[in-house]
């Protein structure tokens, strides 16, 4: 169900019984549970940095002073990447879900992919700003957050259409592109 948890509260100890969870009662592999650690890990640090989140429960590095710390990259060791069959997206595409969040965990997939291969990270963070006009087509330009490299791209049609799918579907907070953090 939805519970309410508070920055403080996602510390070693909760992070470790989250890791045990996804194993045994998920069955989830190395590469998932990493996965899902670096998302997390995104957000506690997003929420540090906008003064919300607990730098004395951090769990993912002893910057701020923990004793314990989980190591991601332990999670990423089996990870091996796999192309997607760009014949499959249509199928994908095609499929509707009834649970909101499955739909809009789709259409990010969607993004990312019609983007080619926007992070996670960089979706979560791209603002309205980051859409611009030359000569009358639609780009994306945004700053890669994990190297600075700044990215332009021309909107597709296909990207357009997951766009406009968020603005008429979904909240996001602020001037943000996708309900990703608020």
């Amino acid at each position: 169900g939805n519970h309410n948890i508070k920055f403080a509260d996602i510390n070693y100890d909760f992070v470790n019984k989250y890791i045990r969870y996804q194993k045994e009662e998920k069955d989830r592999v190395n590469t998932t549970i990493g996965i899902r650690l670096r998302y997390l890990r995104i957000i506690l640090n997003e929420g540090i940095k906008n003064g919300v989140g607990c730098k004395a429960t951090y769990p993912f590095s002893s910057k701020y002073g923990a004793s314990e710390t989980i190591n991601i990259e332990k999670y990423e060791k089996d990870q091996r990447k796999i192309d997607i069959n760009p014949n499959l997206i249509p199928i994908l595409k095609s499929k509707n879900f009834e649970n909101h969040s499955y739909e809009v965990a789709k259409r990010l997939f969607l993004v990312s992919f019609h983007g080619r291969g926007i992070n996670f990270r960089d979706l979560a963070l791209m603002t309205t700003d980051n859409i611009y006009s030359i000569k009358k087509a639609d780009h994306l330009r945004y700053n890669r957050n994990k190297t600075g490299a700044l990215i332009e791209l021309k909107i597709s049609d296909a990207l357009q259409e997951q766009l406009d799918w968020f603005k008429a579907n979904t909240k996001p907070h602020g001037n943000y592109l996708f309900p990703i953090v608020d």
